[in-house]
């Protein structure tokens, strides 16, 4: 993120945080998987680099959303799937269903605010 030149080998990246080569490959696939990262290359240079992905913080949002939403859809559906009477159970289904529905509208809000932010 602080790199300068922006993008970094996994020379560098290894040299600068003192770790093996293993951990820097399974970070960067990692990274990669999420978006978090991309390969760059640079004109006349042989190897790949690697640079955050611009609008990352937009994208890492709309993610968290998405899987929120999963999460939300199940705990909706979970007091049907219950098969059971027991208050307690159906409770804590309830609490975390009402849990997933609070914060899908604040991650909602949340993206917006950020979104108009980046705007000024």
């Amino acid at each position: 993120m602080i790199a300068n030149p922006p993008e970094v080998s996994s020379k560098e990246l290894r040299e600068s945080l003192g770790a093996s080569k293993g951990a820097v490959s399974q970070a960067k696939r990692v990274l990669e998987q999420l978006g978090f990262v991309r390969r760059v290359s640079r004109r006349g240079e042989s190897g790949d680099y690697f640079r955050i992905t611009p609008g990352v913080w937009d994208e890492m949002m709309r993610r968290d959303l998405q899987s929120n939403r999963i999460f939300l859809r199940i705990t909706e559906r979970g007091p049907g799937l219950l098969g059971s009477d027991d208050p307690g159970a159906r409770r804590s289904l309830e609490q975390m269903s009402e849990f997933y529905a609070y914060r899908d509208e604040e991650l909602s809000s949340a993206l917006k605010r950020w979104q108009e932010k980046r705007k000024v």
